[in-house]
């Protein structure tokens, strides 16, 4: 009993830490003794916003920024009604400064050419949303080029929510062709300061297998004990009977008289 209940809290706990991993990914950037002028830059490696950079307009002890990127809808903001296809949320915190202690900020997205493909979205059809003060805007955008696998874009703006679409069926089938490779350069460049990433994808994949053997666990567990107490509670109809009559009799011996009838019957 203990065991199953152990099970089930378990399951219990996978399912609501599941949808908070699969909804979206969070990375963290702290940065410390900041001087007036000087450019920081952040570098995300498994992220579709992979870099961002900023210049501070004044001295700051520490400062610190973290890019969230999801694709749901989040609670509690106004949700724009359009009619293309949503890329992702792209949103950003910042925690010891605010927009008012930069000269700018800039960040740069990739968005796989398979998405492109999968709803037939021609690459100029992109647009980039923001959202301040409860209103919804477009924000210009800048292609950067592409390569192999993406196209790349970049934003000027200030730390806030965003939002990335394309025009869905924007281009017919026909002209969807094998792109050949354009390099523009690493995502990752050098000598710059990495985010921390907080992408669960291994612990969901823990996750589920554990969810799946506790199932396992707890059904082949139930069915053993099932067969057991079965085979507990079974007596011999005959002997019951003759039990309930008066007559004490066992089934050993109750056999012992039928293997010796037979015999009988046999001559």
């Amino acid at each position: 009993m203990g065991k199953k209940i152990i099970g089930i809290l378990s399951i219990i706990w996978i399912l609501v830490l599941i949808p908070s991993l699969v909804l979206g990914a969070s990375f963290e950037r702290e940065f410390t003794e900041i001087k007036k002028g000087e450019v920081r830059t952040m570098i995300l490696e498994d992220s579709s916003v992979y870099e961002v950079k900023l210049v501070f307009n004044k001295y700051l002890d520490s400062a610190n920024l973290e890019v969230q990127t999801f694709t749901e809808h989040p609670r509690g903001i106004k949700n724009p009604e359009l009619k293309d296809k949503i890329y992702k949320y792209i949103n950003f915190k910042e925690s010891r400064f605010s927009s008012q202690d930069l000269s700018s900020f800039d960040f740069k997205f990739r968005i796989s050419k398979e998405w492109f493909d999968m709803y037939k979205i021609d690459k100029s059809t992109i647009k980039v949303y923001k959202y301040n003060k409860g209103i919804w805007s477009i924000d210009p955008y800048t292609f950067e080029g592409e390569d192999g696998n993406s196209y790349y874009y970049k934003v000027s703006s200030s730390p806030l929510l965003f939002l990335v679409t394309g025009e869905e069926n924007s281009i017919v089938p026909e002209k969807i062709e094998k792109r050949e490779s354009v390099v523009v350069g690493s995502a990752v460049g050098d000598g710059k300061e990495k985010s921390e990433s907080k992408s669960y994808t291994w612990l969901l994949t823990i996750l589920i297998i554990g969810a799946i053997v506790c199932l396992v666990f707890i059904f082949s567990g139930k069915k053993d004990n099932g067969g057991k107490e079965g085979e507990k509670e079974y007596k011999n109809p005959i002997v019951s009977e003759m039990q309930r009559s008066g007559l004490n009799v066992s089934e050993e011996e109750l056999k012992k008289n039928q293997d010796q009838l037979r015999r009988e019957l046999r001559l």
